[in-house]
């Protein structure tokens, strides 16, 4: 590691931004500038972390966030214009930090040339053509997005999805931060790819048994076709735009079926010197969002979904 690092995170409010910014805090050595739309109350300079303001989608506002930094950790919002941003930041740093690296975020789930995918591509020929040294961080599904939302349907005993019998290498949120973290303090690698999976890929019907012996009580995996899982989800899920709902879950999904996310890796136990955590621990850990049992009305709704979408179970 060199003496003194500036690092840039992107999106510091976002879900790997804030991770890695949590994980970098308080390093030796290490000055955070940690980039935000706007700020909250709660973002409060300190020695190590600095708040900076700046729009992504403006990119006469980046040169002046990325001049002098060091290292850039790169991510963005997940829609419609990941390319353009990523593009103006990759800019921004050569303009003004030309000896920088950049470690942007990729991702180990083959999506085959989706919408998806095909951005995050070009921005990632963009950097390899632009002169700047870089590092991929390539995280697997990670649990945090993956399994979380499933809070309010597992309070009613169900799961829903369409991913078959593909198998995802789902990782821990803390993990992929804490290897990016230390890439980010090493100058030893320039282009690698870090890819970070779980310690196994599962499918969901073994993630709902890890749900069911977590919880003491029968989680059940409904596998539907995808026509009807978009519809159940545009009417039951807050999602009112097909477009978002097809970039924010079901390329995921899709991807999952097709065996594209069942990629297992040791990079987490090889960087930091301990194992990925598994499926089952992670829900042990989170057990205070998924804790809550149904009440009457809450059996009632389960057991008319049965009704509805039992045919569709995954039984093991």
């Amino acid at each position: 590691m060199s003496e003194s690092r500036d690092i840039l995170i992107t999106t510091a409010h976002g879900m790997f931004g804030s991770a890695i910014l949590r994980a970098l805090d308080g390093r030796a050595g290490v000055r955070v500038r940690a980039m935000v739309h706007s700020r909250r109350d709660d973002d409060v300079d300190t020695d190590s972390i600095t708040y900076v303001t700046a729009d992504l989608d403006d990119p006469t506002e980046l040169p002046a966030v990325c001049e002098g930094v060091t290292d850039v950790f790169l991510a963005t919002p997940m829609d419609g214009r990941i390319a353009a941003r990523e593009i103006a930041l990759i800019d921004a740093v050569q303009s003004t930090s030309p000896d920088a690296r950049i470690l942007a975020i990729s991702g180990a789930v083959d999506h085959q040339g989706d919408a998806l995918s095909t951005q995050h591509q070009q921005a990632l020929d963009h950097l390899k053509a632009s002169g700047l040294r870089w590092s991929l961080l390539s995280p697997n599904s990670v649990m945090e997005t993956s399994l979380l939302p499933y809070a309010g349907t597992i309070e009613d005993d169900a799961v829903f999805g369409m991913s078959g019998e593909g198998r995802i290498g789902l990782v821990a949120l803390a993990d992929v931060a804490a290897v990016g973290a230390d890439v980010l303090c090493r100058d030893d690698t320039d282009g690698q790819e870090f890819v970070c999976t779980g310690p196994a890929a599962v499918t969901m019907g073994q993630v709902c048994e890890a749900f069911s012996e977590v919880l003491d009580r029968t989680i059940h995996y409904y596998d539907l076709p995808e026509a009807e899982l978009a519809k159940l989800l545009l009417e039951h899920g807050g999602y009112s735009d097909a477009q978002a709902l097809d970039t924010e879950v079901l390329c995921h999904f899709r991807a999952w079926a097709r065996g594209g996310a069942d990629v297992v890796t040791d990079t987490v136990e090889q960087v930091i010197g301990r194992p990925a955590q598994d499926v089952r621990s992670w829900i042990e850990e989170n057990r205070a969002a998924f804790d809550a049992k149904p009440g009457v009305k809450g059996r009632m709704l389960a057991w008319l979904m049965h009704l509805q979408y039992g045919k569709y179970e995954t039984r093991r």
